[in-house]
């Protein structure tokens, strides 16, 4: 049941989403237009989750920053351009606590794009997402069985820096995951970074020629398909 409720702030150009509990969390993050300030955004609740709003729904946004608690939570965000950084945590910052979470990003463009899922067994879809000023696009997976796919997603253009990082067990309390699984097709950067720190049986899929990155590396994965 997704029985939480989700406190939602616009303040100012940026808008914080966040939990004050461990409960289950479903929202859906949505663009509904764009103005020459920023990007009109309308946050919904899934299955139970209760929405509080404080603050002007119709702020023109250019920065959101999602943080949710170690509950099973499930987060969609589609049609969200943004002049500035996205950054969303699904289990509250904890390395050894989360629940199994499932994130959805379709169709979104900012600076910077950087995700952290933490504990739990995750799975993380990235389809069309392009990063702008910043050039870096990053997600840590953390502890847990996770699956992330990354489905045409661009650092930034052609010799502008841009860099995709993804670690699939970033190191801590919790230390990496076993048997991620990684999947990465049609995305391009300068430099790309595929990484499954302190995890074990990691596997990383992709279509080598569907992807351009100028320089690559992967460390880590018991399998490189």
């Amino acid at each position: 049941m997704l029985n939480g409720t989700v406190i939602v702030k616009y303040e100012g150009s940026g808008l914080l989403i966040e939990s004050p509990d461990d409960s289950n969390h479903g929202i859906l993050v949505r663009g509904t237009g764009s103005t020459a300030a920023g990007a009109t955004i309308k946050v919904s609740g899934l299955g139970g989750t209760h929405i509080e709003t404080l603050g002007d729904p119709k702020s023109a946004i250019t920065q959101i920053d999602i943080g949710l608690g170690n509950g099973r939570d499930q987060v969609i965000m589609q049609s969200v351009h943004v002049s500035g950084v996205i950054n969303i945590i699904t289990d509250g910052g904890n390395d050894t606590e989360g629940g199994n979470d499932i994130l959805s990003v379709v169709n979104v463009s900012a600076a910077s794009f950087s995700v952290s899922l933490e504990a739990g067994n995750d799975v993380a879809t990235f389809v069309n997402v392009h990063t702008t000023e910043d050039n870096l696009f990053s997600v840590g997976a953390g502890s847990g069985r996770d699956v992330v796919v990354l489905n045409h997603v661009t650092a930034g253009t052609k010799g502008s820096g841009g860099s995709i990082n993804v670690d699939m067990g970033f190191p801590g309390p919790g230390g990496g995951g076993s048997h991620d699984a990684l999947v990465v097709v049609r995305s391009s950067a300068d430099t790309a970074n595929f990484a499954d720190t302190d995890g074990s049986d990691g596997i990383l899929v992709w279509k080598h020629t569907g992807n351009h990155f100028t320089t690559q590396s992967n460390t880590g994965f018991a399998t490189v398909v």
